[in-house]
């Protein structure tokens, strides 16, 4: 897949699954704007919090200004919080949808309206395997992944009309930095973490890039409020 002449605006891009996609578009002949609060090194990096209404609008001013609308837009910041639910403060709650959701929401809000003008655009936001099971231990990066997808869903029915499409993507285990560290000297349980995917393997953030590519690709044209699993199989069989 060819992206010459593209612009791309890609949230969460200074590290794994961001950087990925951003690396995979910057590759594939893409102009990159890399959003992120940490320096990004693909693309043209633009300090960001996309937990701010100030600092998302201020980026989406700056790019539109300098660049121009952009043909892609793909929200993959994230952050999450472990503990059981009744565990988990309501500011941590707060936190993780003002990031995970809102800053899709942000994104979308700044970008949109551009897109809308020029009749065409394609939307993607990283979602979860988390989104659709009951999720011990993450139950507001849960809820936050599944308010963003159902979101999408009215987005895709809303923009349509206007030529912009919508999906997400819902990853099981992904061997990105975090993930990593959190099974530091625990080797048993990232075995056993591995063995939840019938492919007995983690995912690594090139495979969920190349997912990216294709959907927000003209080889998409026809697929808009979908939700694409790259799980290894564990959506299959959850355990």
């Amino acid at each position: 897949m060819s992206f010459k002449g593209k612009i791309a605006v890609v949230s969460g891009a200074a590290s794994g699954i961001g950087e990925a996609i951003a690396r995979a578009l910057v590759e594939a002949g893409a102009t990159v704007l890399a959003l992120d609060i940490k320096p990004a090194a693909v693309g043209t990096w633009i300090a960001c919090d996309l937990g701010s209404d100030i600092t998302v609008a201020e980026a989406g001013r700056r790019i539109l200004n300098g660049a121009g609308a952009p043909d892609i837009l793909i929200h993959c910041a994230a952050t999450t919080f472990k503990g059981p639910v009744l565990d988990t403060p309501i500011g941590d709650f707060e936190r993780i949808m003002n990031l995970n959701l809102y800053g899709a929401l942000r994104l979308t809000h700044a970008f949109a309206g551009a897109m809308r003008q020029r009749g065409a655009g394609a939307i993607l936001f990283i979602s979860s395997i988390n989104a659709r099971f009951a999720t011990p231990g993450q139950g507001a990066y849960a809820a936050s992944k599944a308010a963003l997808d159902s979101v999408v869903k009215t987005l895709a029915v809303e923009l349509a009309p206007d030529g912009i499409r919508i999906n997400t993507v819902q990853p099981a285990s992904i061997a990105t930095p975090p993930m990593l560290d959190s099974f530091e000297g625990r080797p048993g349980d990232a075995a056993a973490n591995r063995q939840r995917h019938p492919l007995a393997r983690w995912g690594t953030p090139e495979e969920v890039a190349k997912l990216a590519l294709f959907l927000v690709s003209d080889d998409a044209a026809w697929i808009t409020g979908a939700h694409y699993a790259i799980d290894g199989g564990a959506g299959v069989t959850r355990q």
